[in-house]
């Protein structure tokens, strides 16, 4: 029986661009993959299946539940994938399901309303999502918005939890994946780039540092195979050199302020 990654791609991505046809990460190492498009993404819209800011709650127990039907799929070997918006409601599906190997998020949305994202930003990004959830009445989607947060979402994640964020993160401020990383009690990781974006590029940190797809297959492969983990503070800075520390000396030394 195989092990199996559930990838949950961006917003407003699809569900093609979360496996690669030839030398996909997971693939290479053994573990199977499944991508499909959820609330507010691709053919769920066309089919008027809109996100809110909680049903991907709903459809991620439902999902998991149908992957461990599958004779050729391991149950106790299943894991999280998120990538931007998909590390938003991978966060929610790991905090209700006790089961899951491991969560792994990157190019993070972590940010309380989603505020730079919607009102910062490209005014494209807020014009899809409200086509995702909706509406068509900006004021009805700004009341909308203030409900989608990760608040009390954090305590109950039990997997090992692994984020690769972009320091310079123009779409959610780090600050607020510091404070979702407070809130988790299971092990947890930080792989954080020197002056990256969102995307985890244009640094000089992102390319002669760890490929964050390789870093992140090779992770989660530990897990499968039951590694321990530890709590750790990975920054990557401008050379590609890795420094580790504790939470505690990194948020000091980066002056990271909590957010609220």
């Amino acid at each position: 029986r195989l092990p199996l990654v559930w990838a949950i791609s961006g917003m407003d991505s699809f569900k093609e661009l979360s496996c690669a046809l030839y030398g996909d990460k997971l693939l290479e190492r053994g573990i199977a993959v499944l991508t499909l498009e959820g609330p507010g993404q691709g053919e769920c819209n066309v089919r008027d299946i809109h996100v809110t800011a909680t049903n991907w709650l709903q459809a991620g127990p439902a999902v998991l539940s149908w992957i461990r039907s599958q004779s050729e799929i391991d149950p106790d070997r299943i894991a999280l994938s998120g990538t931007s918006m998909g590390s938003f409601w991978g966060t929610q599906i790991a905090s209700v399901d006790d089961r899951l190997k491991a969560c792994v998020v990157r190019s993070v949305c972590h940010e309380p309303t989603l505020n730079t994202l919607f009102n910062v930003a490209s005014p494209t990004f807020k014009l899809r999502f409200m086509y995702m959830a909706g509406f068509q009445d900006e004021g009805e989607f700004d009341k909308f918005a203030q409900t989608v947060s990760l608040k009390g979402v954090g305590e109950t994640v039990k997997c090992p939890y692994l984020v690769l964020a972009g320091e310079d993160d123009h779409l959610s401020p780090i600050e607020y994946t510091y404070n979702l990383l407070e809130t988790i009690s299971s092990p947890k990781q930080l792989l954080l780039y020197e002056g990256a974006d969102h995307g985890l590029g244009g640094s000089a940190s992102a390319v002669l540092g760890p490929n964050p797809a390789t870093f992140a297959a090779d992770w989660i492969k530990d897990r499968m195979d039951g590694k321990p983990v530890k709590t750790l503070h990975m920054k990557v800075d401008a050379t590609g050199q890795v420094h580790e520390s504790t939470f505690e000396e990194a948020r000091k030394a980066l002056s990271v302020p909590i957010l609220t």
